[in-house]
């Protein structure tokens, strides 16, 4: 009984880290779009690589929560998030002891985003959801990107399947 439990545990988390890699990589795709470099004019620099993936793990993380163990998927995609920033800090040359600083900063800014769109995302006629984003990402061009985050919005609200596959979901471009 014992083996069977372990085995059944095991088959789980190895399902569970293929669509954690799943998700991941939808997320990484989506705020990699040109949408964001050539439509928006979001500058194509290092930072702002990490605030539209932040932006977009921000929004993959509400939406998830919404599935039955949500909240258990949520924390891994994030482990798994954290794990390749630390990688890609060690392979852009940040040294052994400055990665732990830059992991709390980035982990930081992803603790303050989340927060933001938990605490404004579901006030459908308030605007300090897009607002917020416009300033951090692109202060000068903001209708595109209004658009993009109000369907967004959109779809975050609507969205109400528990199907595991279907998420996350973001408009395309």
């Amino acid at each position: 009984m014992l083996l069977h439990t372990f085995i059944q545990n095991f088959h789980h988390r190895k399902q569970n880290k293929i669509l954690i890699q799943k998700y991941y990589t939808q997320i990484l795709l989506a705020s990699r779009n040109l949408f964001f470099f050539d439509t928006v004019q979001i500058e194509d620099v290092t930072q702002k690589r990490l605030e539209l993936l932040i932006l977009h793990m921000c929004l993959a993380t509400i939406q998830v929560r919404q599935l039955p163990h949500g909240n258990d998927i949520a924390q891994d995609l994030f482990d798994l998030f954290l794990m390749d920033m630390d990688i890609n800090l060690r392979e852009m040359g940040v040294g052994d002891l400055a990665v732990p600083k830059k992991m709390k900063e980035i982990g930081k800014l992803f603790y303050a985003n989340l927060k933001h769109c938990d605490d404004t995302l579901f006030t459908m006629h308030d605007t300090h959801f897009e607002e917020h984003f416009c300033q951090q990402l692109a202060p000068q061009e903001h209708a595109n990107l209004t658009q993009y985050l109000t369907e967004c919005k959109q779809i975050i609200m609507q969205n109400a399947t528990t199907d595991i596959n279907n998420f996350p979901r973001f408009p395309q471009r």
